[in-house]
């Protein structure tokens, strides 16, 4: 079997594959022949298969390794422009998300956030409205408020916001008349005959009097203030009178009826009065009074029966009789500093409820430890056989019931704890409600991409405002008026509000205190149609409030002026929608540290109007989440 022989040969020549006779088996010659072996090359096989030199392996070497050194070099220049080129590509991307893709996103993040404090205002200003519905006492009210926007992880963090309420911001007040369902108002001019009764006007000083005689049923009602007035019934038989005194600054007489007895019913809404009533021939009396600084003076004869009721501040009542007179006198005082002097005889039951609104705690009256600060004029020892007189005091910080007897004054002094409804409130509403501040709460939005804004709960309406942007109510009010129907809701904060800041939610936890609804005609009261109804808003966000007045739609364009305060151009007002463009007008934009505004709404009122006034005083307290 032939045998192949491979012989290697250094240099530039190939390697020569030669085929052998001579052996069976194929022999790599690498210049050292197998062991055993004997072999004799051919000279021309000596001449063609040289030893490798070790120089030609060093050159292989180095050619093999340049080689490969420049296919590595051009592979490491194609990787850094591929590197470079990929570094451009992110950073462009980067400048260009930076630069136009994260700012409208969080432009659209700023704007949600609004929309959504917009909700969040909207419902809790929805949930305090439900919670003075009638019935409900003491409802707890939670309602989050977000500050802060959704932010861009990890290039954009949120924007945050503040919460806090407007300082010194009183709350809205409303004044309207009230009088008896039966009434007669006599005007200036000539007055409608009452068979019977003489009515007469006089000029200097101003003052009506009117005299009636024999049996008769007379209802009359009188306005103007600083007044002189006289009523008296003369002659014989039994009188029914109701009289109504919508007055300040006042002196009234009332004198009747004559002999056979009869019934007086005199009611006094107003303050710095004087008022005298007389009753004879055992007629009864019914006296109310609502307002402060009044002095009712009473003249009770034999078998008379007399009610007194007073609500208010700083009022007196005086009683003049004779020593064995048998008159019969239950007085009723709310408020503080009431002074009642007793006379010279008869029976004498007074109680006492104090009343404080400000710091009250408890749904019932009395509100606060203040029926103390009342007081009863001492009897006279000659006089006080004849007298007997019991004084009772509600007093929240006593409990059961305790008495006893006081003999410097000679009156009996009786001290419990009487939960009681308030008495006669109804009437007063601006008043109860004075020195509180108004429900307003803001969210200032301390935007970054999109302008900074607030939005506000105002009032019972919901408001947005961009410093250097015109204001716009986003919710109106709950107000209604026709000409037969008004329906006013009236919102208090009974507590102050401080600030709240970051980019997270803050829970606001709120309390309703008092809760109250009034309709008339109703417990026998209808409204005044002499008087306008008078609704009064005190705002900084005065524009948004007088263009939801003035609109197309709106009923109180022809009935709502504006008043700027503490304004030094030449237009503080007041304007109404007739107004505004001349020279005034509703687009003025919106300052943060701008003027207030006193929005005064007068709604004309008939005889048939129904009104309907719901309040809420609330408290609450925010706990950030």
């Amino acid at each position: 079997m032939a045998h192949r022989v491979r012989i290697v040969q250094a240099g530039p020549s190939p390697a020569h594959a030669i085929r052998l006779s001579v052996s069976a088996h194929a022999v790599r010659l690498t210049g050292r022949p197998p062991v055993g072996m004997v072999t004799q090359p051919h000279p021309s096989a000596r001449s063609a298969v040289r030893p490798i030199q070790r120089n030609s392996r060093r050159a292989l070497r180095r050619a093999t390794h340049a080689r490969r050194w420049r296919g590595r070099g051009r592979r490491g220049q194609v990787s850094a422009v591929v590197t470079i080129l990929g570094l451009l590509l992110v950073v462009s991307f980067i400048a260009n998300y930076l630069g136009t893709t994260l700012p409208h996103q969080m432009t659209v993040n700023d704007v949600n956030h609004e929309l959504e404090v917009e909700n969040q205002l909207g419902h809790l200003d929805a949930l305090m409205e439900r919670a003075t519905q009638p019935g409900l006492r003491g409802v707890p009210l939670i309602q989050p408020i977000s500050l802060g926007s959704d932010g861009v992880a990890p290039f954009a963090a949120p924007d945050g916001g503040v919460i806090t309420g407007i300082p010194n911001q009183p709350h809205p007040t409303v004044k309207l008349g009230l009088f008896g369902t039966n009434y007669f108002i006599p005007g200036l001019g000539p007055t409608p005959p009452i068979s019977g009764c003489s009515v007469t006007y006089t000029q200097t000083p101003t003052g009506v009097s009117v005299q009636c005689t024999h049996q008769k049923v007379v209802t009359f009602n009188y306005l103007n203030n600083s007044t002189k007035y006289s009523f008296k019934f003369s002659g014989e038989g039994n009188a029914s009178v109701t009289l109504g005194y919508e007055t300040n600054g006042s002196l009234i007489v009332v004198n009747t009826p004559g002999r056979g007895g009869g019934f007086e019913d005199v009611t006094l809404i107003g303050s710095n009065n004087r008022m005298w009533v007389t009753g004879t021939g055992g007629s009864n009396q019914k006296i109310v009074i609502y307002g402060n600084n009044n002095q009712l003076h009473l003249n009770a004869t034999s078998q008379q029966l007399v009610t007194a009721n007073v609500t208010g501040n700083r009022n007196s009542i005086f009683v003049k009789n004779t020593p064995g007179t048998s008159s019969v006198v239950y007085a009723e005082a709310m408020g503080e500093y009431t002074n009642f002097t007793a006379g010279r005889g008869g029976y004498y039951n007074v109680t006492y409820t104090g009343f404080n609104f400000m710091t009250h705690l408890s749904p019932f009256c009395p509100y606060d430890n203040v029926a103390n600060r009342n007081h009863v004029t001492p009897i006279p020892t000659e006089y006080a056989k004849y007298v007997t007189a019991n004084v009772t005091y509600n007093d929240t910080e006593l409990s059961g019931f305790t008495t006893r007897e006081n003999t410097t004054t000679h009156w009996h002094y009786a001290y419990l704890y009487k939960p009681t409804t308030c008495y006669g409130f109804a009437h007063f509403t601006a008043r109860v409600l004075a020195g509180l501040e108004a429900a307003s709460l803001v969210v200032h939005l301390e935007n970054r991409y999109a302008p900074a804004a607030e939005v506000a709960m105002d009032q019972g309406a919901v408001i947005y405002a961009q410093p250097g942007g015109i204001p716009f109510m986003v919710d109106p009010p709950p107000l209604t008026y026709s000409p037969g129907y008004v329906a006013i809701w009236l919102p208090a904060f009974y507590n102050g509000f401080g600030p709240e800041s970051g980019t997270g939610t803050t829970a606001l936890s709120i309390s309703q205190l008092v809760s109250q609804s009034y309709t008339f005609p109703g417990g026998g009261w209808v409204v005044n149609p002499g008087q306008k109804l008078v609704l009064t808003y005190h705002t900084p966000y005065y524009v948004a409030w007088m263009n939801f007045l003035c609109g197309a739609s709106s009923p109180f364009g022809q009935f709502a002026k504006l008043t700027l305060d503490n304004v030094s151009g030449a237009w503080p007002g007041p304007w109404g929608c007739d107004q505004a463009t001349t020279p005034w007008n509703f687009t003025q934009i919106y300052e943060p540290s701008g003027p207030m505004g006193s929005i005064t709404i007068s709604l004309p009122v008939s005889q048939d109007t129904v009104v309907s006034i719901r309040l809420g005083v609330f408290a609450f307290a925010d706990e950030p989440s």
